[in-house]
């Protein structure tokens, strides 16, 4: 309510994603107050002009890795979804990627492709009380059952 959100239904209704991991604690807007790189902003905002929704992601048990982005389509009447995973070490180097391609449903030449779903659930109570309440115990228990793909 405090920020002006319809309060039913706030699901993203894009067909592009960029999901970054991004450990540690966020605060109610977690691209600016998460210690995500400044270096990524010209890309989350690249991102924004295109209708590419940029989020971060995190798994409960951080392992020492790189982290991982995943690009994403979710498909459409005249194109089949999918979902491509890499690592990297700055978030801007997914800006020498041709972004705008993505839009248009164009898989890149980055990492590999995922056959398997990925589960993202929200717990991000800073920004929405509801997903602390509802998404953390749905996190659990997904997790349980698919430590892999939960995030």
């Amino acid at each position: 309510m405090g920020r002006d959100e319809e309060l039913f239904a706030t699901a993203s209704l894009v067909n592009t994603w960029i999901l970054f991991e991004q450990p540690g604690a966020w605060g109610p807007d977690a691209l600016t107050e998460s210690g995500f790189p400044e270096s990524a902003r010209p890309l989350t905002e690249a991102a924004n002009r295109l209708g590419i929704r940029t989020l971060l992601i995190r798994r409960r048990n951080g392992e020492d890795r790189p982290p991982v982005v995943y690009l994403a389509t979710s498909g459409g009447p005249d194109r089949q979804p999918w979902l491509v995973a890499g690592s990297f070490a700055d978030p801007a180097e997914i800006a020498a990627l041709d972004i705008a391609g993505l839009v248009e449903g164009t898989m890149p030449e980055f990492g590999q492709a995922v056959e398997d779903p990925i589960y993202l659930v929200c717990t991000h109570g800073r920004h929405d009380i509801c997903c602390a309440d509802n998404g953390r115990p749905l996190y659990r228990a997904m997790s349980q059952l698919q430590p892999d793909q939960t995030w």
